[in-house]
């Protein structure tokens, strides 16, 4: 079944089943297969093999892509009952003033399980990660934390700087980003008793980190000062993502933040927080879409800029941080919110950075800036 749907203006088409795979192209010509799902006056829907769904700019397809959409739209405004935005079924309790939609996959409410570390960091935290085995890493002032899945602390090691955001290594390490604006950038894999095994070669010596994420063998390093996050294989630089060949900057960013992830298929998104959406890119980064936008809905990216961390929860699902008015989300494959946690009033502090990690279970590990703590949160009955 189709169906045309107008709401406040914006015309949205939605497929209860989707068409044959299709070839799109940008005015670069660069291809991408994807199934089309939807469009509005501006932008285009598509999923991909893998359930992802993405928008993309009318304005970025090529001709022929524009055209094949403008038919698809005239096909369902024919075809299709109007549904008034007055018919919207809604639930879920006011959170700070927002309505949460009701989500089209039933899930478990998710609520504070329990905070690791508390009292270990004196003066801030950092990032955490987790790992394959499910264990947390936490880092902050010149430490890192090392818990079990049972949120036992199972080791600690000391760095000789300010530590900031972590990533998981192989062989069980841990990638480490050196926070401080004073000091020269640096990202260095430690092994579990704090030995130092290796670091990166980074493309900018001045430009502090602010985010990190491994795939395979590969880390993938974020800068906010150059907004764009670099590519790195043994050590050396692959490729740049998110800033074009010299170009002095790249993504949108905000208050120092840049903070994104890698999902199990090798897409890395970006909270990109500066423009209030999600950026997708290939490995070799190609622009794949962006998701969000600004507003104080549930599912828009409210404050001055946000949002401000991300994790893959798998499955085309992402866990989502915002600051100013503090807020951590599950979005499903098609930007519907799946669950906002209410336990994070005083997570975060002005335009601290609030980072996110998820587990295999579907725990959510935040970085409390206000406790100096990792908080979990967890699926509840």
């Amino acid at each position: 079944m189709k169906m045309f749907i107008s709401l406040v203006g914006v015309s949205v088409l939605a497929w209860a089943s989707m068409a044959d795979a299709r070839s799109w192209t940008n005015k670069d010509g660069r291809a991408l297969e994807a199934d089309f799902v939807s469009a509005t006056d501006e932008a285009v829907t598509v999923r991909l093999a893998n359930g992802r769904e993405f928008n993309l700019s009318l304005d970025s397809l090529s001709q022929a892509d524009r055209d094949f959409v403008a038919q698809e739209v005239a096909k369902a405004k024919a075809a299709a009952p109007v549904v008034r935005a007055s018919d919207a079924k809604f639930s879920g309790a006011p959170v700070k003033g927002h309505v949460v939609p009701k989500a089209a996959t039933d899930v478990e409410k998710y609520a504070l399980v329990r905070s690791l570390g508390d009292g270990t960091f004196k003066s801030h935290i950092g990032g955490v990660c987790v790992d394959a085995k499910d264990r947390v890493f936490a880092a902050g002032d010149k430490l890192v934390v090392v818990f079990d899945g049972e949120g036992k602390e199972s080791a600690r090691f000391n760095v000789e700087f300010n530590a900031g955001a972590v990533a998981p290594g192989a062989n069980d390490t841990v990638w480490v980003a050196n926070s401080s604006y004073s000091e020269p950038p640096s990202v260095v894999q430690y092994d579990m008793q704090g030995k130092k095994l290796g670091s990166l070669e980074l493309e900018s010596k001045k430009a502090p980190v602010t985010g990190l994420a491994t795939f395979g063998d590969e880390v993938f390093v974020g800068t906010s000062g150059s907004g764009s996050i670099g590519r790195y294989k043994e050590g050396k630089l692959v490729n740049v993502i998110g800033r074009a060949p010299g170009a002095r900057r790249g993504l949108s960013t905000c208050c120092g933040i840049l903070d994104f992830c890698v999902d199990e298929q090798g897409y890395v998104s970006v909270a990109e927080l500066g423009g209030h959406r999600v950026s997708v890119f290939d490995r070799d980064g190609n622009r794949i879409g962006t998701w969000g936008k600004e507003g104080r809905s549930a599912e828009q990216f409210t404050g001055c800029c946000n949002p401000v961390s991300i994790a893959s929860l798998g499955k085309g699902r992402f866990v989502t941080s915002e600051k100013d008015v503090p807020r951590v989300k599950i979005y499903t494959g098609d930007e519907k919110v799946l669950e906002m946690c209410v336990d994070v009033n005083d997570i975060a502090k002005g335009c601290g950075q609030l980072d996110v990690a998820v587990d295999s279970k579907g725990n959510i590990y935040a970085a409390h800036e206000g406790k100096k703590c990792v908080i979990v949160l967890g699926p509840s009955k």
